[in-house]
């Protein structure tokens, strides 16, 4: 089985690619080499090599973060060779962003890419929330018709109970068809704890925050200031 799993960071991505891997190979680690090949804090990445990689894989479950410079070469092959493709959002996009923010300036990931994870505390100004909100959003919009999909999830539909995700994810048809699976992803501290402005930002977002502006051929954001799709 071939499952590539897009996403947006901080939208369950880790817990989810996880799980794909104890479906695929209940009793086998994960191959980290899959996980977010094409990260920036990965220095040694090259196209070359990971077409290689995967051309030698009879099964596989590659993560890639639409942030991160995935070749449009990759995006080709994972498209005519995955049987499954999961895209992942998230509606809260103050919750997203904000969290996006604060890993950014802390260097904390749970993925323990670039550090151990322990809940680092800092202030989020506005001007930074702002830029990461129109990155992220630029680059869903760069990326969203170029991959091809079987489904698309959005973080708080997943009940972080693997089997009922399989399910959602259309993987099984009941969770009986599948044994129970365990998955560990450390739990971050509330963002009311380790944003240090926290109140004060979402005050920004609720009053001042321009959302309204952001609207595009398949998304939009509700009176609620969630993400929709169109036509969904």
């Amino acid at each position: 089985m071939k499952i590539s799993l897009w996403s947006l960071p901080r939208t369950g991505s880790t817990y989810v690619y996880q799980a794909l891997n104890r479906f695929v190979w209940p009793n086998k680690p994960s191959d980290p080499i899959l996980n977010e090949y094409f990260n920036e804090e990965k220095t040694d990445s090259n196209l070359e090599d990971f077409l290689l990689i995967l051309k030698q894989k009879q099964d596989w479950v590659v993560k890639n973060q639409i942030t991160h410079p995935v070749p449009n070469v990759i995006i080709d092959y994972l498209n005519k060779n995955n049987n499954y493709s999961f895209f992942l959002l998230r509606r809260s996009w103050f919750d997203m962003i904000a969290s996006s923010c604060l890993a950014e300036l802390t260097r904390e990931w749970v993925n323990g890419l670039t550090s151990v994870y322990v809940g680092k505390s800092n202030y989020v100004s506005e001007q930074f929330f702002c830029e990461r909100f129109n990155f992220f959003w630029n680059k869903l919009h760069e990326n969203y018709k170029k991959i091809e999909k079987n489904k698309i999830i959005f973080y708080e539909d997943l009940s972080f109970w693997p089997r009922k995700d399989f399910f959602l994810l259309n993987l099984i048809q009941d969770i009986n068809d599948c044994p129970p699976v365990k998955v560990s992803v450390k739990k971050q501290k509330d963002k009311k704890e380790t944003i240090l402005n926290y109140e004060s930002l979402v005050g920004y977002y609720n009053s001042n925050f321009p959302i309204k502006t952001y609207e595009s051929e398949f998304f939009y954001f509700n009176k609620n200031k969630e993400l929709c799709m169109k036509n969904d």
